[in-house]
């Protein structure tokens, strides 16, 4: 999957939003080349694999939200 297709994406290669970006993809053990994602897995592990990747997306989409916002948020417990 493309980082974006109707996004600039250069919001999310310098700043806050980077380093945002660079930590859900280290914490979801996917991989990024040039905007595109993917995840490496044995057929046994696809499930939990295609699950990670997903939670990875769409922590990533959210970033899209983030812009003009800052990057800090509240989280309750």
């Amino acid at each position: 999957m493309h980082m974006s297709y109707e996004h600039d994406i250069d919001t999310f290669l310098d700043g806050p939003r980077a380093a945002l970006r660079e930590q859900i993809v280290r914490d979801s053990s996917i991989e990024e080349d040039d905007g595109v994602f993917t995840a490496e897995t044995p057929p046994d592990r696809i499930a939990d694999a295609l699950f990670r990747f997903g939670q990875a997306l769409t922590k990533i989409y959210d970033l899209t939200f983030e812009a003009g916002k800052g990057t800090t948020h509240s989280q309750s417990l």
